[in-house]
């Protein structure tokens, strides 16, 4: 579900564009994906259509699209907190999930499996704090 190519530690993001833009480059850097703009709108009407802040600093966005060619949950931690719903909740820990449109299954077992994790305060700890890439990975994967 996860590689330590798609974790980012202490990433700068003035607000969900810039997050939105920086990971869909990196997908399709990596291959994940083969359309920044395309994903980008994606994330966006995502974002306009349902809610995916889960509380305590964290938000799940997510696509299905295809747009994507491997599904995969990348983790995010941002340097500072951005504005995250019209609530003015922020997010500092952000889990978004790129799914292949024939995923769908996969696509809620991700959603699924990231927001259990999120409930338990010490995955939670370990997700804000954690400084080892493989532990992260792990504990996503797990």
């Amino acid at each position: 579900m996860t590689k330590k190519e798609i974790v980012l530690l202490d990433l700068n993001a003035k607000d969900k564009l810039h997050l939105f833009e920086q990971i869909s480059k990196k997908a399709v850097e990596l291959g994940i994906a083969n359309d920044i703009q395309g994903l980008i709108l994606d994330f966006y009407e995502k974002e306009r259509n349902a809610e995916t802040y889960l509380g305590t600093d964290c938000a799940i966005p997510h696509v299905r699209s295809s747009r994507v060619n491997e599904s995969c949950i990348f983790f995010v931690r941002l340097a500072k907190p951005i504005k995250w719903s019209d609530d003015e909740d922020t997010a500092q820990i952000i889990f978004p999930i790129f799914a292949k449109e024939e995923d769908f299954d996969l696509h809620i077992d991700m959603l699924l499996n990231i927001s259990k994790k999120v409930m338990n305060k010490d995955n939670l700890k370990t997700f804000k704090n954690s400084k080892k890439v493989d532990e992260i990975v792990k504990l996503i994967n797990k």
